[in-house]
Formats: C-alpha cells, sequence, structure tokens
C-alpha cells in the first residue's frame, strides 16, 4: 500500500513540538483515535502494540524518519498519520540522526504481508533526501501530500 493511500491532508500534523520519542507516539496515536473515530478500546490496544514494539527495538529507520507501528486486533483498516516535528527527536536510530518525520502506522492484524510491503515502501520512498527535505520545510499538510504523490508517482513510471 502506498504512503498516498494512507495519508490525506487531515492525517498530517505539521509543527509539533514534542522532543521525546513516546511523547510523540502517544500524541500521534490520539490524533489518530480522534482521525478514525476509534473507541477508547481500540485506541487502548493500539497505544499498548505500538509502545511495546517500540521498547523492543526502535522503529527509528534513519535519515531524520521513524515508523512506529503494529498490526491490532480489532483495527478494521489500515490506518496511519504523519507527524512533522520542529526539533528532531531521539528515536535510537542507527544512524543517529534526530527524527523529524514520524510515520505511525496501524494494521489489522493478521495482514502481515501487506505489513511488510507497506512498511518497505514507505522506507523505500523516504529514501529520497529532496523528499524529507520538502516535507520538515513545507508550511501545509496539502503540499506535503503532494509532494508525496508525485514522488509516488515518478517512482512507479520508473
Amino acid at each position: 500500500m502506498l504512503l498516498s493511500e494512507l495519508l490525506q491532508e487531515n492525517t498530517i500534523i505539521l509543527d509539533i513540538d514534542i522532543t521525546q520519542r513516546f511523547e510523540i507516539i502517544d500524541f500521534l496515536i490520539n490524533q489518530l483515535g480522534n482521525i478514525y473515530c476509534l473507541d477508547k478500546d481500540l485506541i487502548s490496544k493500539i497505544r499498548n502494540k505500538i509502545i511495546a514494539r517500540e521498547k523492543s527495538m526502535s522503529t527509528g529507520l534513519g535519515r531524520g524518519l521513524a515508523v512506529p507501528h503494529a498490526e491490532v486486533t480489532g483495527a478494521k483498516s489500515t490506518m496511519a498519520v504523519m507527524g512533522v516535528t520542529r526539533k528532531g527527536i531521539d528515536f535510537n536510530s542507527l544512524d543517529g540522526i534526530a527524527v523529524r518525520i514520524v510515520v505511525l502506522l496501524v494494521m489489522p492484524a493478521g495482514e502481515f504481508k501487506e505489513h511488510i510491503m507497506t512498511l518497505s515502501g514507505i522506507a523505500h520512498l523516504m529514501k529520497n533526501q529532496l523528499l524529507r527535505q520538502q516535507i520538515v520545510s513545507l508550511k501545509t499538510a496539502e503540499r506535503i501530500f503532494s509532494c508525496i504523490l508525485t514522488e509516488e508517482i515518478n517512482e512507479l513510471l520508473k
């Protein structure tokens, strides 16, 4: 699944003034719950799964990107939100680069192949340094979404 298929303008949150890894994860989970109108029990399951995953191994992929993620029983579809921070956050990434772009991803339990394909696609897309620079410098979710969509189209046409 492409990132542009998961995001909409209202799922891209800009100018976040948070500097702690678990605080940004909690913030984005709350945003996900509000945007997708999730009930408290499902939000709690999502929080528990993603926090446990993050504690077992950092989801900081490098190049200023983190993708906290989990497969969650009760999730009916794949859901995502993107957060762009003002300052970098230490996600214990292997390259040591502070994270400015966080894509929080929730998949229905049992969707392992789609989960891996989606994570791989996001990682591949975000290898593009110019795209990452645009995401952290653009001032509107609409412009960021447009850049992501354009880059995915360009990748598909290669």
